[in-house]
């Protein structure tokens, strides 16, 4: 292989991990990337407050998540998937200490788009997604 090949090969897999995606294992695919606070009318583009990572390997899905913000008294943080062409959101469960571990079999977890954390009220009786405070929108194949 000439110089200039390996360059292009290496300069490709650095690409690769900077845009979020992770070599794909032999059973199964990473991801990472930041989570970032809300702007313009969407649960993310904003400052940097945390960071993600998911692992999809078969049917297990496992998420991890971190967020450097501090719930107020009376709240609590709680991870969301959402679905961009259906609008569903699924719980991943409350953050314990500004951290979400989440680990599921799923049938198709590509269908969701966005990780979202919000604010809700502790012992918040409302199914449905409070405040964002943090969110990523997930690479490709995300999305699908």
């Amino acid at each position: 292989m000439t110089r200039m090949a390996l360059l292009a090969v290496v300069f490709g897999a650095i690409g690769l991990v900077s845009a979020g995606v992770l070599a794909p294992a032999a059973t199964g695919r990473a991801f990472q990337g930041d989570l970032t606070a809300p702007a313009n009318g969407a649960p993310f583009g904003g400052d940097v407050v945390g960071s993600y990572r998911i692992d999809v390997r078969g049917e297990r899905t496992m998420i991890h998540a971190e967020v450097v913000l501090q719930a107020p008294d009376g709240y609590t943080f709680e991870g969301w998937l959402v679905d961009l062409q259906t609008g569903y959101k699924l719980s991943l469960g409350e953050l314990e200490h500004g951290t979400l571990k989440f680990q599921e079999r799923m049938v198709n977890p590509w269908t969701y788009g966005i990780l979202v954390i919000t604010r809700e009220p502790v012992g918040d009786l409302d199914p449905n997604p409070a405040t964002p405070v943090a969110g990523a929108l997930l690479p490709s194949p995300f999305g699908q």
